[in-house]
Parts: C-alpha cells; sequence; structure tokens
C-alpha cells in the first residue's frame, strides 16, 4: 500500500514539475515571440503610413523594383525566410524538430516590411507566425532543450506570433497546434499554446498594435430551415472561392517559376516580373487591391458597398503576389475574398451583406 502511495505522489510530483517547466518556457516564448512580432508590426505600421504619402504615379513605378528587392533579400541571406512563413514552420516542425535559423527572423520582417509597404497584396500573419517561432526556436538553442522541446517551443511561438497580430489567445494557440498537423489538436501542446499566447498579447499590446475589431452591422433573424439551407448553399460557394484561391496560388507559383528556369534568370527577377504584372492589373482594376486590405475588410463587415467581383481580383492580385515569390501572409486577403464575396452574394438569398460578410470571412 506504501509502495502505491510513493509511486502515485511521484506521479503527481512528475506532473507538476512539467507543469511548471512549461508554463515558465511557454511564458519566455510568448514574450519573445510578442516583443519580435510587435516591433515588426510597428515598423509595418510605420512603413505603410509613409507609402501611402508617396503619389500614386512613383509607387507603381518602383513596384517591380520593390519586388525584386524583396525576392533579392531573401536569396541572399536567407532562402527558408521564402513563401508566406506558415509552410516554412510547418517544414521545421515536421523535418527539423523546429529548427529555425536566427538569420530568417530578421530577413523575412525585412522582406516583408519591404513588400508590404510597397503595394504588395499580401497579409501580415504569416511572416509573425515565422518570427515568433524562429525566435522561440533561438529561444530554444540558447537553454539547450531537446529537440523534442524545442519543437513544443517552435508551436508556442506559431501561435504567439498569430496572438500578437488579431490579438486572439485562444484563437492563436488553436491555430499553432492545428495548423502544424492538419486540423488535429495535440493536447500535450495546448496549454503551453495558450500561455505563450496570453504571454504575446499582453506584450504586442503595450506596443500599440492595432487589431482587426470590426463590429458587423445586421442581424441574422430566426429564418428556421431556410436560413439553414441558405447557410449551406453560402458555404459551397465558399468553399468553391477557397478552392480556386488555392490553385490560383500554385498556378502563378508554377508559372513564374518555370519563366525563370526556362531562361535562367536570377531569383529576383521572379519578383519584379510579378510586380510588372501587378501594375498592368491596377491599371485596370484600380489600386485598392494592393497591399494588406485591412479597411476593406472592415468597411465591408460594416456593411458598406462592395464592388461586385472585388473578390475575383483580390484572388488574382494575392495569387500573382505570391506566387511570384513576393513576401506576405495568406490570411488577410482570405478575409478580403471571403468577406467581400459574402457581402455581394448573401443579399441574393435575403441576407444581410454585413452578416453574408461575416460568414463568407469565417468560411
Amino acid at each position: 500500500m506504501a509502495g502505491v502511495r510513493r509511486r502515485f505522489l511521484l506521479e503527481e510530483a512528475v506532473l507538476l514539475g512539467s507543469l511548471l517547466k512549461w508554463l515558465v518556457l511557454s511564458t519566455l516564448a510568448g514574450i519573445v515571440a510578442g516583443i519580435g512580432a510587435g516591433l515588426f508590426l510597428k515598423i509595418l505600421g510605420y512603413s505603410v503610413d509613409y507609402a501611402a504619402k508617396v503619389p500614386l504615379i512613383w509607387r507603381l513605378a518602383v513596384l517591380p523594383l520593390i519586388g525584386g528587392l524583396s525576392g533579392w533579400v531573401i536569396s541572399r541571406f536567407a532562402p527558408q525566410a521564402a513563401g508566406h512563413g506558415t509552410e516554412a514552420v510547418i517544414t521545421a516542425v515536421h523535418e527539423r524538430n523546429g529548427h529555425i535559423p536566427l538569420p530568417v527572423v530578421p530577413v523575412k520582417a525585412l522582406a516583408t516590411v519591404v513588400s508590404l509597404a510597397g503595394g504588395g497584396s499580401a497579409g501580415k500573419e504569416g511572416p509573425c507566425a515565422q518570427i515568433g517561432s524562429g525566435l522561440a526556436s533561438s529561444l530554444a538553442n540558447l537553454l539547450r532543450l531537446s529537440p523534442v522541446d524545442r519543437r513544443r517551443m517552435v508551436i508556442c511561438g506559431i501561435g504567439a506570433g498569430f496572438t500578437a497580430v488579431f490579438g486572439t489567445p485562444l484563437g492563436g494557440a488553436i491555430f499553432g497546434v492545428e495548423v502544424l498537423f492538419g486540423g488535429a489538436l495535440l493536447y500535450d501542446v495546448l496549454f503551453p499554446s495558450l500561455v505563450a499566447g496570453f504571454a504575446a498579447y499582453r506584450v504586442s499590446q503595450s506596443f500599440g498594435v492595432h487589431y482587426l475589431r470590426p463590429a458587423v452591422s445586421g442581424t441574422i433573424s430566426n429564418g428556421g430551415e431556410p436560413l439553414f439551407v441558405k447557410a449551406l448553399l453560402l458555404g459551397v460557394l465558399f468553399g468553391l472561392l477557397a478552392l480556386a484561391f488555392i490553385e490560383a496560388l500554385e498556378a502563378s507559383e508554377r508559372l513564374f517559376e518555370g519563366l525563370v528556369n526556362r531562361f535562367s534568370l536570377p531569383a529576383a527577377v521572379r519578383p519584379m516580373l510579378g510586380g510588372l504584372v501587378l501594375v498592368a492589373l491596377a491599371s485596370v482594376a484600380g489600386t485598392q487591391y494592393l497591399g494588406m486590405g485591412v479597411e476593406t475588410v472592415e468597411a465591408t463587415l460594416a456593411g458598406g458597398a462592395v464592388v461586385a467581383f472585388a473578390f475575383l481580383w483580390k484572388l488574382l492580385f494575392t495569387a500573382v503576389t505570391l506566387g511570384s515569390g513576393w513576401s506576405g501572409g495568406v490570411i488577410l486577403p482570405i478575409f478580403f475574398i471571403g468577406s467581400t464575396a459574402g457581402s455581394v452574394v448573401a443579399p441574393l438569398l435575403g441576407i444581410d451583406p454585413s452578416v453574408g460578410a461575416a460568414m463568407g470571412m469565417i468560411a
């Protein structure tokens, strides 16, 4: 009986020790990720505001050069910083036990600031996740943690970076755990991810980060089964639109990569070609689809008017931007595409435009 009691107490002590260990480690991961993401977002905000003061004609004229500069920085100093960020972290977790070289962090930050301030159609959440996970990986190396623990630290870092962008600690924790394992929840890292998310949230708040906090102006009446059927129809539409977005990204990447390989061009030429295409698109559709598009998402959710094919234009602009090698994330463009599509289509089914925009953004 005494042996059973001792074994029970030993198990409880081990569990308590593990809990305290990850309470400390995840807090540290959240702090460093929050600092890194907060600084990046602050610099990005200043850069976007400064670029907005430059005459439009000059911004369009230098757009291809901006793309080339972003591509050159990545190819020259940290090729692992290429892409929208999240996929690089997934690769690091699954293939390198969470090892992310520290140079990836400043290179990714610089390339993204150049891309988004210069007019690339992309988001900031993927780079933030990569910055947070890169700093968490370096912290794990500094503390000489095991490969398994470093992997957990990186998972904390990706969720903390996501939280710093949107101010959603719970959502960031679930995102960091789910995105790495195709929708599966690993409960052994859920608690550390939550702690890291809340730590990053508090730290990023001190930088005065602006969070996406739109108010949906419309309401949903109790429509019963007809409303449920309408929601299903919208869900099918949004699913097809998401599929089209994925296919457009992959097709754009194959196209630009094929051009560069066929003519043996330097890597930096690829985003320059994308910049030329963006200038051509902007001359036809307008410049409102360049940049992150946060203002459009907020206005749409508030019930503002939307151009009928805004979602298709944004899809095309983003596919060209990311497919040609510019640096940026995909989630803000997804929010733009979903909210504008919902705002346009929902009224056809008798649903308030702002409600449709919210449904589309989430879907």
